[in-house]
């Protein structure tokens, strides 16, 4: 089940907590991933984490929204910003980590 290290003997699910935003508008439209942090435990503590961190989230646009509405979903979340002309998406999940390897193959 994922990448699990020991921590005092006890086995732990790391999980990644991942925004995916768009920008740009027209044929510039683009998406971009960031991840936000990660967390340890079940599920729902990294559903629970990643909440809190999309009710605070400022994404960079619009600069100024005018209207903000997060949403559920079975995978995590969806913040929908209204701008002055368009409206702005960001998708926040969770991810397990399954793995991590450092360009040296030494996975720290």
């Amino acid at each position: 089940m994922g990448r699990v290290r020991r921590m005092g003997g006890a086995a732990v699910t790391w999980w990644g907590l991942i925004v995916e935003q768009n920008s740009g508008s027209g044929s510039d439209l683009t998406w971009s991933v960031d991840i936000l942090g990660h967390t340890s435990g079940t599920r729902e503590d990294a559903l629970a984490a990643l909440q809190a961190k999309a009710e605070r989230y400022v994404p960079k646009h619009p600069h100024k929204a005018r209207r903000r509405a997060l949403y559920r979903q079975s995978d995590g979340f969806l913040l929908v910003l209204d701008g002055r002309y368009r409206q702005y998406l960001c998708r926040f999940t969770v991810a397990e980590q399954l793995a991590v390897e450092a360009p040296d193959g030494t996975g720290k």
